[in-house]
């Protein structure tokens, strides 16, 4: 198994010992030797490893501040992995790693694998603004039990946000033979966008050495462990915290498993209204609240009752009245 070369993972955020330690060195100076060493090795370098780029801290570009390889070499990559906040659509990180997800749709010639994995900061430095925790690292019980911190969980990525447009892109020009979709510290995708995804994926280029994986992962943060002093298990990822050295670094799940819930959708729509950032008021469709109300000319239609049984009652009738 190759080991990942990662580039701004330090940035990016917590991830487990395991996983990531330190940067690898490339000794990339041979490139500069001559122009017959450059050609020769040049395909090598980006065949034969497996590179993982990060997003900085906050949902900053990071290593996507600008293309972290030229278009011209994208035609050697294999294995790609990307590392990015469940940050706003808007938000400059979240365009960049669309816009390098595009471009690999377009220049590559043999991309067997893209790993992407999706990352929520909100139980570690709570910056993102997409997450609803701006002003302090705080858990999700402690959250509930506050009046003063929202207690909605903005980390859910949807299929409008342009990365997911961009990988679906990817998935239906068939320019990946294997994808890898991961969350990570309690991201989640939102509602049948992974069940999506998967159905999309097999539909354009069928089952034959092709294959889509679900995962999720977890650092179990501190604050999380603090908020479950009563329970044995993390409450993310439900993995037993006294025998953490055993935790796995990725835990395969079915795609539904990654989906968030009809609650926690509505929640983040709801917090997303509050705070104007899903719809924009339309000042023409405004309502005049000092406007009054004009009823209907009609006396038909005043008299009407709100609700009728169907049943005809005669006022010339002496029991009808009687039961009225």
């Amino acid at each position: 198994m190759k080991v990942p070369v990662y580039r701004g993972a330090r940035d990016f955020g917590p991830l487990d010992w395991k996983e990531f330690t330190r940067e690898v060195p490339v000794p990339w100076q041979i490139l500069l030797t001559c122009s017959k060493y450059h050609a020769e090795a040049t395909p090598i370098l980006y065949q034969k490893n497996d590179i993982v780029f990060c997003t900085g801290a906050g949902g900053t570009p990071g290593m996507f501040r600008f293309f972290p390889i030229h278009t011209q070499y994208m035609q050697f990559l294999q294995l790609v992995g990307v590392h990015i906040r469940a940050d706003a659509p808007k938000n400059r990180g979240s365009r960049s790693v669309a816009r390098f997800i595009r471009a690999l749709t377009v220049h590559t010639r043999n991309l067997k694998r893209l790993a992407l994995t999706v990352a929520s900061d909100r139980y570690t430095e709570a910056e993102c603004p997409w997450v609803g925790f701006p002003s302090r690292p705080i858990s999700f019980l402690a959250a509930r039990e506050s009046a003063n911190v929202g207690t909605t969980m903005q980390d859910i990525m949807g299929g409008e946000h342009p990365v997911a447009r961009a990988v679906e892109e990817m998935v239906v020009a068939q320019a990946v033979q294997f994808l890898h979709l991961r969350v990570h510290n309690g991201a989640k995708f939102s509602t049948h966008w992974a069940n999506f995804m998967e159905a999309t994926f097999y539909k354009n280029g069928g089952v034959i050495d092709r294959k889509i994986t679900f995962s999720q992962s977890c650092t179990c943060p501190v604050v999380v462990r603090v908020g479950a002093l009563y329970s044995f298990t993390c409450p993310l990822c439900y993995f037993p915290l006294h025998v953490q050295k055993r935790r796995p670094v990725t835990s395969v799940v079915e795609p539904w498993e990654m989906e968030a819930n009809e609650h926690r959708t509505m929640e983040l729509q709801f917090e997303l209204i509050e705070l104007g950032l899903l719809f924009d008021v339309d000042e023409d469709e405004e309502v005049d609240e000092d406007e009054e109300y004009a009823p209907m000319a009609d006396e038909e239609e005043e008299v009407r009752k709100a609700f009728f049984s169907g049943w005809y009652v005669s006022l010339s009738c002496s029991r009808c009245r009687r039961s009225i």
